[in-house]
């Protein structure tokens, strides 16, 4: 393996092929050794795994069959490993040091937040239509959508208190969020945002993709934040238009689409790097809550972007010397060569500093 990789050189199909069957072994008898199967949340795949004339004829016996939970447990083994590879679950439980049941209920979870059986259907009945790589590059696009969604649900479960009901309504919340705002975002992005948006979505355009789906895959990157949109809505009781608005402007403001990238380009060749990564992420994360939760503060019958855009100035004028330093350290670092992770721990104090300010 260590030769492969100095050389660059990835695995043979017949050793791809030995290890997604092992995976999905791994897999399901993990599922099967949890309560997943009994959860609410997978009750619809039972149903999904018989043909549809079973479907109408016996949906009430269904329930009682004896083979279940191993039903369950196949149905959502395939469904994930298929769409997402091998590997995914164990990736995740390395970030997130969460069990294989608990990613998997993570992963239901972003499907019916952002439709994405919708959008997979929707991408396979491009084959023969658009280049095989431009299908491909759509499937890795919702794959690290599913990632990142998965992680910011894991994080929110694993803060521990919250129950059936909260997880019933946490799903309501960003399952609104992501259908009222999703649609809207040209027109709540900043100029910046909304550029590279245009870009990709024009890339796959002119590939042959309709536009509404193209959309959909293009924005599956900046989709991840309304998960967090949802929350501080909820938190402040503003609306949820105004509250994209602000945390979009703050962005901008703060550069967060820079330390994105600063923290995708990180190299995590040992479990404690990436361990560490993922915390950084996560405090990152939170800080952006917590910083467009004080923007909001100073909010009175603000309701449109424009708003949005002056209470940011706004906030912006009254911590105008702290940041003054962070606008310097941005500048140091963006000078620098090299990523690393000390980079991102710099970043995340100097925020950290901001929310104190």
């Amino acid at each position: 393996m260590a030769e492969r990789q100095a050389a660059k050189l990835g695995l043979t199909s017949p050793e791809r092929a030995v290890l997604l069957a092992y995976s999905k072994m791994w897999l399901y008898d993990a599922l099967l050794d949890s309560d997943v199967p009994e959860d609410p949340l997978v009750a619809g795949f039972l149903f999904d795994y018989f043909p549809k004339p079973l479907q109408q004829r016996f949906s009430e016996p269904m329930q009682r069959h004896p083979l279940r939970r191993e039903i369950l447990a196949t149905h959502l083994t395939n469904a994930l490993v298929n769409r997402v590879g091998c590997a995914f679950v164990h990736r995740l439980m390395e970030e997130s040091d969460a069990r294989p049941d608990e990613i998997v209920r993570a992963c239901i979870m972003v499907r019916d937040v952002f439709d994405l059986d919708e959008i997979w259907r929707a991408i396979d009945a491009l084959d023969n239509r658009v280049p095989d790589d431009v299908q491909a590059r759509m499937f890795v696009d919702i794959a690290r959508l599913l990632e990142r969604a998965a992680l910011w649900f894991l994080r929110h479960l694993q803060t521990g208190g919250v129950d059936r009901d909260g997880v019933a309504s946490l799903l309501a919340r960003c399952r609104d969020a992501a259908h009222r705002l999703a649609p809207q975002l040209p027109a709540l992005l900043p100029e910046a945002d909304l550029e590279a948006l245009s870009v990709r979505q024009g890339e796959l355009v002119n590939a042959g993709v309709e536009s509404t789906l193209a959309l959909r895959v293009a924005s599956g990157g900046i989709s991840v934040a309304l998960l967090d949109i949802a929350e501080v809505a909820a938190a402040c009781g503003r609306p949820l238009e105004f509250v994209t608005a602000t945390y979009f402007a703050l962005g901008t403001r703060l550069n967060y689409g820079w330390i994105s990238e600063r923290a995708a380009a990180l190299p995590t060749p040992t479990h404690w790097d990436t361990m560490a990564r993922a915390a950084a992420l996560a405090e990152v994360a939170r800080l952006k809550r917590a910083l467009t939760t004080s923007v909001l503060a100073q909010a009175t019958q603000a309701t449109d972007s424009a708003d949005a855009q002056t209470l940011v100035d706004t906030w912006c004028g009254q911590h105008e010397a702290a940041l003054e330093r962070y606008g310097q350290l941005l500048a140091e670092l963006r000078a620098s060569s090299g990523v690393s992770l000390a980079v991102l721990l710099v970043i995340v104090r100097a925020m950290a500093v901001l929310e104190r300010a």
